[in-house]
Formats: C-alpha cells, structure tokens, sequence
C-alpha cells in the first residue's frame, strides 16, 4: 500500500509521454495543442485527500522527473508542479466529499501549472508566443483534457484515499 501512490503517479507519466503521443498523435491540420498531465492531476487529488505536505513532496518529485526528462532549464516545472500541489491541498474537509468542487480545483490546478509555466518561459525569453495564441492553442485544450481525465479518477481515488485513512485510523487503535 505504501508504494502504491508513488507507482499511480509514475505510471500516468509514463502514459503521458508514451501511450498518449502514439494514440493521439499530434496534429499538422490543427493548432491546438493538447498537453496531457495525468500524473499531475493525481498529485492535485494526492493533495487534496493526503494534504499539502503529501502534495508538495509528489509535485517536487514529479516537477524534477519532468525537468529531467522533457525541459531545458531544470527548476520551472518542479517549481510549478510543487507550488501548484502545495496550494491544492489547502482545503477544508467538506470539499473532499465534494466531487464537482474537487474537480473544480484540479481544472483550476491544471491552468494554473500552464499559465505558470508559461510565465516563466516568457520570463526567460524561451516562449515566443502571445498569452492569447497560448491561451487559445494549448491552455484550453489542456484544461479539457485533464479535467476529462479528472472526471475518470475523482471517484476511484476518493475511494482508495477513504480505504487508506480507515487502515490508517485503524492501526492508531492496534
């Protein structure tokens, strides 16, 4: 069980890099861009069911891997991925019980970590497009994605975060 959300998470990013580029090839007739964060989606959910603390550690360590493999300057998505999933984690128990709310908050996450990243490459002179073209042709195109992918994982890890608080309270009473 330990090892279990560590394997989720590195397992949606090896979808994201592999599986998702050969079904959903990218497209020379269209503009949009469709950028999939499925592992990222799962630290918002970690974040929102474990807390901020469980939601920083995972979006460092995912924000490095990304880092790592997929950019150019080492920082910007381990910054964005652990302030992003730090932040989701501020919520109050009621929401947890939420979907829609839940899902609200990964749509929101979602674009934050985009316009974030973005931000920073306009920063450093990397992104040569304007806020509207990005705006248009990836961020849009990004929140719908993940926020589908959302939709499919809200229920499922509700449960299995419920299953692991239960263990949790139940080893407190041993």
């Amino acid at each position: 069980m330990r090892y279990l959300l560590p394997a989720f998470v590195a397992f949606f990013f090896i979808i994201e890099g592999t599986w998702f580029q050969v079904f959903f090839p990218p497209s020379t007739e269209q503009d949009l861009h469709w950028v999939p964060r499925f592992a990222f989606v799962t630290v918002i959910l970690i974040s929102i069911y474990r807390g901020s603390r469980s939601g920083i550690f995972y979006g460092m360590g995912l924000g490095l891997f990304q880092d790592v493999v997929y950019s150019t300057v080492i920082g910007i998505y381990t910054f964005s991925y652990a302030l992003v999933g730090y932040m989701a984690g501020f919520n109050f128990r009621a929401v947890q019980s939420r979907p829609f709310v839940v899902l609200l908050i990964v749509v929101v996450a979602v674009a934050s970590l985009e316009s974030l990243i973005y931000l920073m490459y306009t920063w450093t002179g990397i992104a040569q497009v304007t806020f509207e073209e990005f705006a248009a042709t990836r961020l849009l195109p990004s929140v719908v994605l993940n926020g589908a992918f959302g939709i499919l994982l809200i229920l499922p890890l509700r449960k299995f975060f419920l299953m692991l608080e239960d263990r949790d309270r139940q080893q407190e009473n041993v």
